[in-house]
């Protein structure tokens, strides 16, 4: 209600409609996404009323940026998702990320004060990635963490090593919690 964007049953259903015409015509399905990088700075430092006038404002950078055919969706708090269909091309779906982040860094006003805003976009691309609307989103969020960690304000496709190693970090995380309950190791402070 606060952006006029689709929500997340408005979403799924685009993203499978995508994906079908997708497969009848053989193109391709980039989703994509993007988190806005230290929301939580503006909304404790302006509050609540001039965050979510933020986010309305970022909702319409991101409906500049696209076809009237794409959807622009957002997943709650300052996470988006867009939607690009019939696509022939993963460098098409690139422009558009780099388009997004050209819109976004445009300064804007929140109670008199000039923002910069920046986003962490992680793509995933059909059929590549996932034949389903919600591996593509899970690997999209993938790879939007893995620019979080590379230091924000950039866009990365999903890799599948990216699932590796995240499935590794849960495993060593396991490990660890088990040797720690079993006295195997000892934890010492500096």
């Amino acid at each position: 209600v606060l952006t006029g964007l689709a929500n997340r049953n408005l979403l799924k259903d685009r993203v499978d409609q995508a994906i079908l015409l997708a497969r009848q015509s053989e193109k391709l399905v980039g989703v994509l996404l993007l988190d806005i990088d230290r929301f939580k700075l503006i909304n404790d430092g302006f509050g609540h009323i001039p965050a979510d006038n933020l986010l309305k404002i970022v909702a319409e950078r991101l409906a500049h940026c696209v076809r009237d055919t794409d959807t622009v969706a957002r997943l709650g708090g300052d996470e988006f998702v867009v939607v690009l269909g019939n696509i022939d091309e993963a460098d098409s779906v690139a422009g558009v990320a780099a388009k997004i982040q050209r819109q976004l860094s445009a300064p804007l006003m929140i109670e008199g004060k000039e923002v910069f805003v920046t986003a962490s976009i992680g793509i995933a691309m059909y059929p590549r990635d996932g034949t389903h609307g919600e591996n593509l989103l899970r690997n999209a969020d993938m790879a939007m963490y893995r620019v979080k960690e590379h230091g924000r304000n950039n866009y990365r496709f999903y890799a599948p090593e990216m699932t590796h190693m995240a499935l590794d970090r849960l495993d060593m995380e396991g490990n660890l919690r088990r040797a720690l309950e079993r006295g195997e190791i000892t934890v010492y402070y500096q």
